[in-house]
């Protein structure tokens, strides 16, 4: 049974209603949503060793490529393209370009977008939901909650992330000097009576001179231990 599908509707995999053409947003914090941390204080400046929130613009596009490593396969490719900010937030026209789904092949999803947290909204997620929290630098780290509802399902999750510092990461878009965050979650799943719980894990790569993620790779289990989902995203087209 796949129980943790809807943890990463915020993330890089996650699409919404569709849209076939992006509308304007009148209100930028939804009932459920995802909100942005307040700016960071002075002693969290960053330093010549840790990345800073990305400059945005209209039209910046990147394309990833899924692939599922239990079969080492691609699965899905999608691109992202910045449509327009409103008050911090960014409207991003989320396009999937070919997926072994027929259904989401061609799809169209408008998301918002919180360049300080790299998170999409989504108002069946409520609590917080961090995957990045700038400035990174080496060694900090941050927990957060969030739960995800959906027809009769609750999942609660936990996550510890920790900034691991520097790589090189090769990704088909071209090599870039990354920085490392490691998430490590436990989840609580409830539905129809039913409960387990497992773990998650994710790494992600954030590339400043990109502005973007590179790379991210998930993994979870199930409430035996054994992994069940375990795919990675990688950059494969920038347009800046």
């Amino acid at each position: 049974m796949k129980h943790v599908w809807l943890m990463m509707l915020a993330s890089l995999g996650a699409c919404a209603t569709l849209e076939t053409k992006p509308v304007k947003v009148t209100e930028v914090y939804p009932a459920g949503s995802i909100r942005p941390k307040s700016p960071p204080s002075s002693a969290e400046k960053a330093t010549s060793d840790s990345a800073a929130p990305p400059p945005l613009r209209i039209g910046q596009q990147s394309t990833y490529r899924r692939i599922d490593l239990w079969r080492n396969e691609e699965t899905e490719r999608f691109q992202q393209e910045l449509v327009f900010e409103d008050r911090g937030r960014w409207m991003v026209r989320w396009t999937i370009l070919n997926s072994e789904d027929a259904r989401r092949r061609g799809s169209i999803t408008g998301e918002l977008f919180d360049p300080a947290s790299h998170g999409f909204a989504d108002n069946r997620i409520s609590g917080e939901y961090s995957p990045l929290r700038f400035p990174l630098g080496a060694g900090k780290s941050w927990t957060f909650d969030y739960v995800v509802r959906s027809n009769n399902r609750e999942v609660k999750i936990r996550q510890t992330a920790v900034v691991r510092g520097w790589e090189e990461v090769r990704v088909p878009a071209g090599n870039f000097r990354s920085i490392r965050v490691e998430h490590d979650g436990l989840y609580v799943a409830s539905e129809g009576g039913f409960s387990w719980n497992g773990r998650i894990r994710e790494i992600y790569w954030y590339a400043p001179t990109t502005g973007r993620l590179v790379m991210h790779e998930y993994r979870d289990t199930k409430g035996d231990g054994g992994t069940w989902d375990h795919w990675r995203d990688e950059l494969t087209a920038l347009r800046l």
